[in-house]
């Protein structure tokens, strides 16, 4: 059936219209001196505030000050207090780049998930940490990292945005250096949560924001803010958001999520946007929110097992779109009414008199026990201990849970209720005992089982790393002891078991070598194990299996013969070699793909050696024998919407091969004035102003490169519109522009050429234009009432778009020629436009 776009001529435009500068310097010049000095900031009196200065420089301006400030050695890295303390440190700058003194900053941190708390403990009475930002902009932060937490860091300044940073671990005995961090003149938006005429509604509303701005480099977090809507008038302000692209939204008791419009902040100014909500009458709606607690990934009750009585009918809740734990009945007349569960898993819950216009809290227990004696190896009753609950054979993360803490008094009869019936494990944790793990198979619904685990004081495994050449001991050095999965017993051709070595990886005990050499696993079930001692790339060694029986055994774990590499990058006079880094591959194993794969669950099979401002550099120890060394370029990482991002590797040069000799270091320098990175700055003007928080990305531009094995890299624009990609391999370009959420691609029409140490200065001119697009069937006239459609341009990505009930779209694109494909009956065929 061919269907016409009849309101499509609008976006029948010209080719986008690009003013491309190409501006190449050997350094920063007098000029950015000068520049520098009219952007440093008044004197200010001790005790007085200084606000963040609104005059932003111009795309060019801002893009020198970048280069300029590359130049600046970075600050001497300082010893730390004490050997198990990590430290963060970073300086923040003003958008002129002058150093921005003064900034409020607080640590925190959070358990990681139930699975570390259980493995580490939860720390007590740990931070916050709190800190400020000196004359020049620098801080420094020092603590010791629970290894249960995860770690959050904010900033705070009068006038500008706050600017955060989220690390799942921050390892002790290590430096985090966020960078140089460019504060920015905070923005607002105003708006109204209306319905779909447009209506203010009224009612407990709370508007959100979530800005596309991060800062850059690793745990750079986004910035999120909400605020109480006015129950009378549905207003509501958003203030202190970074410039750049913005996601409204709603929420209430009774609505989860209303998305709203993505709008684009300006710094200093206050923009309107309104939030529909087009869902159903909250005032005819119950909304049930279900929860189980402490095995919380059983907060779902099965499909059709939540019911609401009343009105002399029978109703089946339906799950609330983009929710999981929300269910709703809608369209209910006046009246109080029953809700029931009726899942078997679990206990019978129900809740009377329930009008329209509610949240119910259904609190669900689940509804199998186990009646719980621990013994000790002479038969004796055992009460001090600690119990986990394995759904083993659940396909969810975590699947693992602590039902008995320390100090929780014993259940009555050892009677551990509220289980969800199913295949488990109990684990149980006594001091000076190895863990019993007591499989419970088809723990069946209001059934409790009595189950007995006896325990024995295990194995204490002792042992010593010795280096491969000297045989004399390696302190430092990682030891892992996981389960030992036996493949021997796969039948002729079957695939390795994968999901096994990985799960088996991933929980391994793991501990450093001491001073000596020595480590010590203690109270270990008997069993078979695996062990292995990692040191550095590729230098290890592994015992399988390791069968443990009790008592205590000793072991001798030799590395492998190793050495390492030691030299110097040599590039144009007085260069900079910050960025950079080596890494060494041997050339001489014929490695197994599966235990390649299976080494990113330890360390990093080749972790990269630093590179200095000087270009010396140390990488190792390596494997004796041949290698392939080769300079890496940053990874990055490139948002893939508003709330999440992938990685990006580098770009890699291979240098060349060099013999390691065992138990030496190799000298081996490498001239890389040739490759020497340079820069390309990219300055983006959408419709006129400064494109802030906007996503660069660079492709290699090379007719010998098969697509998709190109060099990528990628940069996010500051409040200035300016992106800074650097260090960079000289070449040919290829540049795309993107907001976070792709909703719209834009394209420079030639590549661009970066030269080795050299400074290149681009500017992208991108008009947007807006265009409302009404699509028809063109066999009855009718719109295409909430239908999902992709968009495509000239050689660009389709972007995902759904038209309102009056089939109605909303586009803002650049200008160019566009193709719209229908989502519905018709996957695969194009639309004519």
């Amino acid at each position: 059936m061919r269907r016409t776009l009849p309101a499509l001529s609008l976006l029948v435009l010209a080719i986008v219209v690009a003013l491309i500068l190409m501006l190449r310097t050997r350094g920063p010049g007098a000029q950015i001196d000068a520049l520098l000095d009219q952007a440093a900031p008044p004197s200010v009196p001790s005790g007085a505030t200084l606000d963040a200065p609104t005059d932003l420089p111009s795309v060019e301006e801002r893009a020198q000050v970048l280069e300029s400030n590359a130049q600046v050695p970075a600050e001497a890295q300082t010893p730390l207090t004490t050997a198990l303390q990590a430290e963060l440190r970073g300086r923040f700058v003003f958008a002129n780049g002058s150093p921005a003194a003064g900034v409020k900053l607080r640590l925190s941190g959070f358990a990681g998930n139930a699975e570390l708390v259980m493995k580490h403990g939860a720390p007590k009475d740990w931070g916050p940490f709190k800190g400020e930002s000196d004359q020049d902009g620098r801080f420094s932060l020092r603590f010791d990292p629970p290894l249960a937490l995860q770690f959050f860091l904010q900033s705070e300044y009068s006038g500008c945005a706050p600017v955060n940073w989220r690390w799942f671990e921050l390892p002790p005995h290590e430096v985090t250096d966020i960078g140089e961090v460019v504060l920015a003149v905070a923005g607002s938006i105003h708006g109204l949560v209306v319905d779909s005429a447009g209506k203010p509604l009224p009612g407990d509303w709370r508007a959100g924001a979530n800005s596309s701005y991060k800062p850059p480099g690793d745990g750079g977090d986004t910035t999120r803010t909400s605020a109480k809507v006015d129950p009378r008038t549905g207003e509501f302000l958003l203030e202190g958001l970074p410039p750049g692209p913005a996601r409204l939204n709603a929420r209430s008791d009774m609505v989860v999520n209303a998305p709203g419009p993505t709008v684009v902040v300006r710094s200093g100014e206050t923009v309107e946007a309104n939030i529909v909500y087009d869902g159903p009458d909250n005032s005819r709606r119950i909304i049930v929110t279900t929860f189980c607690q402490t095995l919380h990934i059983f907060s779902n009750p099965a499909e059709g097992s939540i019911v609401l009585l009343g009105a002399g009918a029978e109703r089946v809740a339906k799950r609330v779109a983009g929710s999981s734990q929300n269910w709703s009945f809608d369209d209910l007349d006046p009246g109080a009414y029953t809700i029931e569960v009726r899942d078997p898993r679990y206990l019978p819950w129900s809740q009377s008199d329930v009008r329209p216009g509610s949240n119910v809290k259904a609190k669900l227990r689940g509804s199998a026990a186990v009646a719980l004696t621990v013994l000790d190896d002479a038969g004796n009753a055992v009460v001090d201990y600690r119990l986990r609950v394995d759904y083993h054979t659940s396909n969810t993360s975590p699947h693992e849970f602590e039902v008995r803490g320390p100090d929780v008094p014993l259940p009555t009869g050892g009677i551990y209720d509220a289980l969800i019936p199913d295949n488990i494990t109990l684990h149980v944790v006594a001091a000076g005992y190895s863990t019993c793990s007591v499989i419970v198979p088809a723990l069946a619904a209001n059934e409790v089982r009595a189950v007995t685990a006896q325990l024995n004081h295990g194995t204490r495994l002792r042992g010593v790393v010795l280096d491969g050449t000297t045989h004399t001991p390696v302190a430092g050095v990682r030891v892992a002891l996981s389960a030992f999965i036996d493949e021997s017993k796969n039948a002729a051709g079957q695939a390795r078991n994968y999901q096994a070595l990985v799960d088996a990886r991933r929980n391994a005990r793991q501990t450093n070598t001491d001073e000596r050499g020595r480590f010590v696993f203690d109270a270990l079930p008997n069993a078979n194990y695996e062990l292995s001692a990692r040191n550095g790339a590729r230098v290890s060694t592994r015992l399988a299996p390791l069968e443990l029986d009790g008592g205590e055994r000793d072991v001798e774990l030799l590395l492998p013969a190793s050495g390492f590499l030691v030299g110097r990058l040599l590039g144009p006079a007085g260069a900079s070699f910050a960025g950079l880094s080596l890494s060494a591959l041997p050339t001489f194993i014929d490695g197994d793909p599966l235990e390649s794969m299976l080494d990113s669950f330890e360390e990093p099979a080749n972790e990269p050696g630093g590179v200095d401002a000087d270009g010396n550099f140390r990488v190792g120890p390596l494997l004796a024998g041949e290698v392939e060394v080769i300079l890496k370029f940053p990874d990055v990482m490139v948002a893939t919407s508003f709330n999440s991002s992938m990685g990006l590797d580098g770009p890699r040069r291979l240098l060349g091969k060099v013999m390691i000799e065992a138990g030496k270091e190799t000298r081996h320098d490498f001239d890389i004035t040739a490759i020497f990175p340079g820069s390309l700055n990219v300055s983006i003007l959408v419709n006129g102003l400064p494109g802030a928080s906007l996503v660069v990305l660079a492709r290699s531009d090379n007719d010998a490169t098969p697509r998709g094995q190109e060099d990528r890299t990628a940069a996010r624009s500051d409040a200035a519109g300016v992106a800074r990609l650097a260090p960079l391999p000289p070449g040919r370009w290829k540049l795309t522009v993107r907001t976070d959420d792709s909703s719209w691609f834009w394209s420079a029409e030639t590549s661009l050429q970066t030269n080795p140490g050299e400074q290149a200065l681009f500017v992208a001119n991108i008009v947007l234009v807006e265009a409302d697009v009404t699509l028809l069937a063109d066999d009855d006239g009718k719109a295409f009432s909430k239908r999902s459609f992709v968009v495509q341009g000239s050689g660009e990505p389709m972007l995902q778009v759904k038209s309102d009930a009056a089939g109605v779209v909303r586009l803002r694109l650049p200008q160019g020629r566009y193709r719209i494909l229908d989502c519905g009956d018709t996957p695969f065929g194009w639309m004519d436009n």
